[in-house]
């Protein structure tokens, strides 16, 4: 057994897991995919109950059998090109003790979301040669007998809309019951492409030319810009979102279109941190959209690959303080519905493209520029609490770690009220303040 020195944790065995069918097929990945091929969003999940290495283990193998991507491994061409393949070399499995209890280990995610030492730390992968796994579980043990399950998969093979499809089939296999097959065909979002070849992107962003090296050293300087900021849950109640809808309505313009009630919250989160920094006189909302049940993209549910748009507004300080939440609500929705069938495929088929006389791919441009930039990932129509491994539900739900400045996460509120729990990481200072703003405009009649 391997004892870490910082957090009494207590390795008891890392293995690989495979499902004991070779394929030798190669799964191509598709321009949304390529862009991802960069990192491992790793995301938690903490049991009251204890769960078995064992069993997870056994039902891992048979799920392989129909998600073999994530046994295989990720290889480049000469191009740059990402693919995947199937040779079934293995997942990852460490099973480990913690010194924490099961309430100490929630205090600590609910005051600062940091994964630690919970789950594997995946370097992207730098060759053809490597042998870095695309998915790792961490099961760690509590010293009250509850369980962390920590999960880390290569962004490659699917964004966290595709990964719930293969958490959902996982708790099928572990209760013994029959679950709806993985669809990984690229060819239903390619085809969208095709009429597009040779455009110029639907979004008014430009997309400048970037190899798949240097956006490995992009992630890299993002990540350590990054490090000194801070990570907090705020949680907002049905209530919450109400009374803010209730105040602006008093003294703001009656809507003119619908919104949802996610709008309103990005809407308020947009508002509110953008007037905290100093040093910002504008803030780009960079907000993550999920195609799978979206009209006109025709693509299962179970669809596992990279499926979401990034969908971008831009305003300045002056102007969001001059712009009350429901009317910056409505502009969010209208922000969401450009994610429409056309605009995907013309945003594809021109990261597509490469520079004349390089390998270089497109980006959008705004990944280059992380600190005047929120990114806003709404997770909360994904079923966070439903991955029930045999000994019932998760308490509490950790979201991946991107990369960035200034990122929020929006998952279903764990106490089941109808509301949602923000998962926010921002500077320090800008952190603190944002609790005080919060807690002021909640405080008002």
């Amino acid at each position: 057994m391997e004892v870490t020195e910082s957090r009494c944790i207590e390795i008891i065995r890392t293995e690989l897991v495979r499902s004991g069918m070779t394929d030798a097929d190669t799964l191509a990945l598709g321009p949304l995919d390529w862009i991802n091929a960069c990192d491992y969003p790793a995301q938690i999940f903490l049991y009251e109950n204890r769960l078995d290495a064992r069993q997870l283990k056994r039902s891992l193998q048979q799920l392989l059998l129909d998600f073999p991507a994530f046994s295989g491994r990720c290889v480049v061409a000469a191009d740059g090109i990402p693919s995947i393949v199937l040779n079934d070399a293995g997942l990852r499995f460490t099973e480990q003790n913690s010194a924490l209890t099961l309430t100490e280990f929630l205090h600590e995610c609910r005051s600062s979301t940091e994964a630690g030492e919970y789950t594997d730390k995946i370097a992207a992968f730098k060759s053809a040669a490597s042998d870095s796994p695309l998915l790792a579980i961490r099961l760690t043990h509590l010293a009250s007998g509850g369980s962390v399950l920590g999960v880390t998969h290569f962004h490659g093979v699917c964004d966290g809309g595709g990964m719930f499809q293969f958490f959902a089939a996982w708790s099928k296999v572990a209760k013994g019951e029959i679950y709806r097959a993985p669809v990984f065909d690229r060819s239903l979002l390619q085809n969208l492409q095709q009429s597009f070849n040779g455009t110029s992107p639907s979004q008014h962003d430009s997309f400048p030319g970037i190899s798949l090296l240097e956006l490995m050293q992009l992630f890299t300087r993002v990540k350590n810009l990054a490090e000194h900021s801070k990570r907090q849950v705020i949680h907002f109640s049905a209530a919450d979102l109400a009374g803010i809808k209730r105040r602006a309505l008093l003294h703001g313009k009656r809507p003119t279109r619908w919104f949802s009630s996610q709008d309103l919250l990005v809407a308020h989160l947009w508002r509110e941190i953008c007037l905290i920094p100093a040093e910002c006189d504008s803030m780009r909302l960079s907000y993550i959209l999920d195609l799978r049940k979206r009209h006109g993209f025709e693509l299962p549910e179970e669809y596992i690959g990279n499926a979401h748009s990034i969908r971008s507004g831009f305003l300045t300080k002056s102007m969001l303080a001059q712009t009350d939440v429901v009317e910056l609500a409505q502009r969010v929705r209208e922000i969401s519905d450009s994610a429409d069938p056309i605009s995907v495929g013309q945003d594809m088929a021109y990261l597509t493209q490469r520079i004349p006389g390089s390998n270089k791919l497109h980006i959008t441009e705004s990944a280059l520029y992380p600190t005047e930039t929120l990114t806003v990932n709404n997770l909360s129509n994904l079923p966070c609490y439903d991955l029930d491994l045999g000994v019932g539900n998760p308490i509490w739900y950790v979201p991946p770690e991107y990369p960035g400045c200034r990122i929020v996460h929006i998952v279903p509120s764990a106490q089941r009220d109808g509301g949602f729990d923000v998962h926010v990481k921002l500077g320090g200072d800008e952190m603190g303040r944002l609790r005080e703003r919060h807690e002021a405009a909640l405080a008002c009649p």
